[in-house]
């Protein structure tokens, strides 16, 4: 049985960043009001072209291994990348980035695979015909064989989507912050 689930921060139990910039000599400006530079995450490879972004966390809520920061976008601390990094090495490109004073990744999920099946799938469209949203899904199981993590081209930008094998990882090796909710069971 091969069940896939969409990776959602516990965002109730768990501190999310907020991403900031340095303003010339005029303090920390939230990035939410500016930050052009700051990548959609589609699925593509950023490389070079990464710059070192800051972010600070909700002082209120406990940190997790996993933090929220965007739709669409893991972060994770060193721990977590230690015990999950090897698995992912291939669907994921790890870029730096500084959270308060630690040390942590942004986990690019660049393994984008169009295994959605629209014709089974209860969908709503947008009136350009684009997904709006997707009530059932039904996925092509022989795309998923081996993956971990992965997205799809109709919701490339906000959506993660895992395995079982991913799920079970995180799960069994108590690594916290992350949710999973159950989307397809073949």
């Amino acid at each position: 049985m091969k069940n896939i689930w969409t990776v959602r921060f516990d965002v109730r139990n768990f501190a999310s960043a907020s991403l900031v910039e340095q303003d010339e000599g005029e303090g920390i400006l939230d990035i939410a009001e500016f930050c052009p530079d700051w990548p959609d995450f589609e699925g593509q490879r950023i490389g070079k072209a990464w710059k070192m972004f800051r972010a600070e966390l909700d002082p209120e809520k406990q940190i997790g291994n996993f933090t929220d920061i965007d739709p669409g976008v893991l972060i994770c601390d060193a721990f977590a990348h230690s015990k999950i990094g090897e698995a992912i090495a291939e669907e994921v490109e790890v870029l730096p980035i500084q959270v308060d004073k630690l040390e942590m990744n942004v986990l690019n999920v660049i393994n984008t695979i169009d295994c959605l099946d629209e014709s089974r799938s209860d969908i709503e469209y947008f009136s350009d015909g684009g997904v709006a949203s997707i009530k059932r899904y039904s996925l092509d199981t022989n795309l998923l064989t081996d993956v971990m993590l992965f997205k799809i081209p109709q919701f490339s930008r906000t959506e993660i989507y895992a395995s079982n094998t991913f799920r079970d990882l995180v799960l069994n090796t108590s690594l916290t912050g992350l949710n999973f909710q159950n989307i397809f069971c073949s």
